[in-house]
Parts: C-alpha cells; structure tokens; sequence
C-alpha cells in the first residue's frame, strides 16, 4: 500500500498535479481488513458511481455554498482548544498547519 501510495505521489507531481497522498486511509483499509483489493474495487466503484451525481452537485450556485464551508470552520476550531499552547512543541507545528491549510 505504502509503495503505490508513493508512486502515486511521484507520478502526480511529475505531471504537476497536488501531491496525492493517502497513505492514511490506506492504513486504516488494511488495518480493517482490506487487504485483498476489494476494498479498493468497492471505493473505485463507488467514486465511479458519483460521477452521475455530478451535475446534480453543480447546480448548485457557488453563494450557497459559502455559509456551510464557514459552519465546517467553527467546528474545526473548536479542537483548537485541545492543544497546549503553552507546549512550543505543540504549538509551533499546530500554528503552522493551521496558517497553511487552504
């Protein structure tokens, strides 16, 4: 899983593209059972599946899409009480993460 996972990463970059990482679904797949394959038939299929719900999603006008995203926000604030800003070790990289997420 590891070794496509990099691959992956390589060819995406090479061709310009976002890293494409998901070497941690990949875990949590294997670490559940899906080490057959299947798993990835059964979310390929199902990604394949979505492509029909596509213009459904896209009729959706782009101001009605902006209260939600800001809802998702506050939420995810919200664990940024957990971290102990006192800690440099937590805070720096928990900062950072934070400034840099698109």
């Amino acid at each position: 899983a590891f070794m496509s996972d990099a691959t992956a990463i390589i060819i995406g970059s090479a061709l310009g593209t976002s890293p494409v990482t998901t070497f941690i679904e990949s875990s949590t797949g294997i670490r559940e059972g899906g080490r057959t394959g299947l798993t990835a038939l059964t979310a390929g299929f199902y990604f394949f599946l979505s492509f029909f719900f596509t213009p459904l999603l896209a009729s959706i006008p782009p101001w009605a899409v902006g209260p939600p995203l800001i809802l998702v926000g506050v939420l995810m604030m919200k664990s940024t009480l957990e971290i102990d800003w006192e800690n440099m070790k937590d805070a720096i990289p928990a900062f950072i993460t934070i400034i840099l997420m698109p």
